[in-house]
Order: C-alpha cells, then sequence, then structure tokens
C-alpha cells in the first residue's frame, strides 16, 4: 500500500517500507522507519493542546525577559527567515532524536 502527498516541490508516492518516490523526476530514497505506519491514538493523561499553550505562555515569559517586551510585529527581524532558522534546528532535533532511537541497542 502507498500514499500520494503533494508538497510545494512535487508529488510523491510513500510505501510502507519507507522508500519515497518523487513522480515528477522518479528521485526515490528509503528512510527507515520515517515512513511506517502507526496505530491509531489511545491516549492517555493530559490534552497535548493544554501542555502546548502552557509552554507558549512560558515562551512568552522568557521571551520578555530576554528581550525587554512580548514578540510584536514590525520589530525589525525577518520573521520568515527566524522561524525557518527554527524549523532547521527542528528538523535537526527530530532526526537525532530518531537515530538516537532506532540505535538504542546497537
Amino acid at each position: 500500500m502507498s500514499k500520494n502527498m503533494r508538497n510545494l516541490v512535487g508529488t510523491y508516492t510513500f510505501a510502507q517500507d519507507g522508500e519515497f518516490v518523487c513522480t515528477d523526476c522518479h528521485y526515490n530514497k528509503t528512510l527507515p522507519g520515517v515512513a511506517s505506519e502507526q496505530p491509531v491514538p489511545e491516549g492517555k493523561g493530559e490534552p497535548i493542546i493544554d501542555m502546548v499553550v502552557a509552554d507558549l505562555q512560558e515562551r512568552a515569559k522568557v521571551g520578555a525577559v530576554k528581550y525587554g517586551e512580548k514578540l510584536k510585529a514590525f520589530n525589525g527581524r525577518d520573521a520568515l527567515l527566524d522561524a525557518y532558522q527554527e524549523a532547521l534546528d527542528l528538523c535537526m532535533y527530530l532526526r537525532q532524536a530518531i537515530d538516537e532511537k532506532n540505535n538504542v541497542c546497537k
């Protein structure tokens, strides 16, 4: 079974074995475990949204102390560049966590 996904770059077909193929240029790559199916979530505990809201409020406080005010529009910074750099950092941390999880017993 495969799934098709369209993004800004092109259309990709993902297979259960972790392989994806660009249907525009036919580039293919295997990413072990990254594209695998997961079970339907049946969680217990506090709703994640509540934790995220608390985290956002805490980050706003930290930012206000660090920069002297809460984040506001038209502050002289490029918000897209800031967000992109943060997203790149996030990708690095996520890939590190995936690699550590997959290689913990090796």
